[in-house]
């Protein structure tokens, strides 16, 4: 008999409780701005209302639309989802949604931007004629679920290239991130004449509460004008798409299992360098307390008809060890 975890003593992230998907999660995303056909129109109002709010030009339409999957990988996180948006006005942005600080936004920003550019170059371009061809503007939104800077309590900070010394000048527009804290958001009153802080307060209260956006929407008188808008509808449309597709929802619960496996393995992994001389001779131990938790994590899957492929791919797992297991189910 395989004993009882934590892990698994709260929520067991392999069960479908019915309620609505989180909209700021990774696979929601994905599934949300799956196609510019589908939400290209809620792509643009978003990246506008940000761009509104810090007084920056606005982007032309949205003419391409890209969720970009990454498989698991020991080197970085499990899921990623990266929204490539080429508007008319020859302009990229890249938006990205993050829950846990995994790595330090600013340089993350300045790699992705420069993996799109380098994307859009022609190969073997002059210098002479570079400039004519790459994007006029690539545009960072980062929706962080953390607080990126700890000195500064605005919510929405933007970061460009500068000069050093003064006059504080911009030294290109070709390269903007705009970085929003829902931390530091969730601690000031919001203003609902404000279309970024209506967009915030809708996908905080939802991702907070287990509501769905409409109703958030319902519960919220002031949030009336915002939602009449093509672009929040469009996005409101597929974000109801989303929560009620079954394969989106096994997408969101196995992309849920892996974030706690990767959470659960950096506690632990911080809490053995903390006992690290202190326990000499205890390593068997935890190995073994770590197999009974894969072992667990396994027949839980077994259980939800998860494939041997799926189970191996997350837990330390074979084939051989799964069949063992079988008569347990």
């Amino acid at each position: 008999m395989v004993a009882s975890l934590p892990i698994f003593d709260a929520v067991n992230p392999l069960i479908d409780d019915g309620k609505p998907l989180p909209p700021l999660a990774d696979p929601v995303n994905a599934e949300i701005f799956s196609s510019v056909e589908q939400a290209g129109l809620a792509m643009h109002t978003l990246l506008n209302d940000v761009l509104e709010d810090s007084g920056d030009i606005k982007i032309g339409k949205v003419i391409n639309l890209v969720s970009q999957k990454y498989e698991p990988s020991a080197q970085g996180r499990s899921y990623r989802i990266d929204v490539y948006a080429e508007t008319a006005d020859k302009e990229l942005a890249v938006f990205e949604v993050s829950l846990d600080k995994y790595s330090v936004v600013a340089d993350r920003s300045f790699i992705y931007s420069q993996q799109v550019i380098a994307h859009k170059l022609p190969r073997g371009v002059s210098w002479r004629n570079m400039m004519t061809v790459m994007p006029s503007r690539v545009i960072m939104l980062n929706i962080l679920d953390f607080e990126e800077r700890q000195g500064n309590h605005d919510f929405h900070q933007v970061c460009e290239m500068t000069y050093r010394e003064p006059p504080r000048e911009l030294a290109s527009e070709r390269f903007l991130a705009h970085n929003l804290e829902l931390p530091k958001f969730r601690k000031i009153e919001a203003d609902f004449n404000k279309p970024l802080h209506c967009w915030l307060y809708m996908l905080c209260q939802a991702q907070d509460k287990g509501m769905t956006l409409q109703q958030v929407i319902d519960s919220e008188p002031r949030l009336a004008d915002f939602a009449k808008r093509e672009g929040v509808k469009q996005y409101m449309i597929q974000y109801a798409a989303a929560t009620a597709n079954p394969a989106a929802r096994s997408d969101y619960f196995l992309w849920a299992l892996r974030e706690m496996l990767e959470n659960e393995n950096q506690r632990l992994q911080k809490k053995e360098e903390r006992d690290a001389g202190r326990q000499e001779g205890r390593q068997e131990g935890r190995q073994e307390g770590r197999q009974e938790r894969d072992k667990e994590i396994a027949l839980n899957m077994l259980r939800k008809g998860y494939s041997y492929d799926i189970i191996t791919d997350l837990v330390k797992c074979t084939g051989e060890q799964l069949d063992s297991l079988r008569p347990l189910i």
